[in-house]
């Protein structure tokens, strides 16, 4: 909170890329009546789109200035100015045209 640092791990993309994936997926699924299919290609882990939404969420983190570390623990003391002053946030998406994630107070 101090220095404005922020970071997210790859495993938090891949959380955010699923929840988003398989909601929009379940209603497409549903209204195309398809659901059972659907079900199955998220248990395979074959969701088609899978790539370019992490290619699309990597650019969106990288221009909001978010850097991707992979952590274990706290990020306590901040690696960019060593404070104690540090907090986690959730993060959302704003912006029409140019993207970017922005923390939930």
């Amino acid at each position: 909170m101090n220095c404005g640092y922020s970071e997210v791990s790859p495993t938090d993309i891949e959380d955010y890329i699923a929840s988003h994936l398989v909601r929009r997926g379940i209603l497409r699924a549903v209204k195309e009546s398809n659901l059972e299919s659907f079900v199955k290609e998220v248990i395979d882990l074959k969701l088609a789109e899978t790539d370019d939404e992490r290619l699309q969420v990597k650019g969106v983190v990288m221009r909001s200035g978010i850097e991707i570390v992979e952590r274990n623990g706290w990020m306590r003391p901040c690696p960019n100015c060593q404070s104690n002053d540090t907090a986690v946030y959730r993060w959302k998406e704003s912006g029409l045209l140019t993207k970017r994630f922005e923390p939930t107070y």
